[in-house]
């Protein structure tokens, strides 16, 4: 009986059928079951904030495409991509780096220095 119902329901379908499964894709072909990995990419979002709050505004940024669809250079834009890190999140990105938080040496709170509050978020891309 499980036969007739298979055989069943590629007669109705009489094309390939798609199911996307987290990173699986099935695919039904001419009766044949068969699993194949899809193709991801991971994208990279440097964030750094003004404060260490997630909602800070974003002072400086970098971004690394794995997929090679496109190649970011320094200076390539006048304006971050997101506001903050939320904004990031609320699109998808993935935090997967927080910045260590140290004090400041006293008197060393006004002098200039690297960027401390660095955030690095990722987001996987199928190719």
């Amino acid at each position: 009986m499980e036969h007739s119902i298979y055989n069943l329901n590629i007669e109705c379908f009489s094309q390939t059928v798609y199911t996307t499964n987290l990173h699986y894709i099935s695919a039904y072909i001419e009766g044949r079951h068969t699993h194949v990995m899809a193709e991801l990419r991971q994208q990279l979002l440097v964030l750094h904030l003004h404060t260490p709050d997630l909602n800070s505004n974003v002072v400086a940024w970098a971004m690394y495409d794995g997929t090679g669809k496109t190649r970011y250079t320094t200076g390539d834009s006048e304006s971050p991509p997101y506001n903050s890190v939320i904004e990031a999140m609320i699109d998808g990105w993935r935090v997967i780096q927080f910045p260590q938080q140290f004090p400041a040496y006293p008197g060393m709170e006004y002098y200039t220095s690297y960027l401390r509050f660095e955030y690095i978020l990722e987001k996987l891309e199928e190719i």
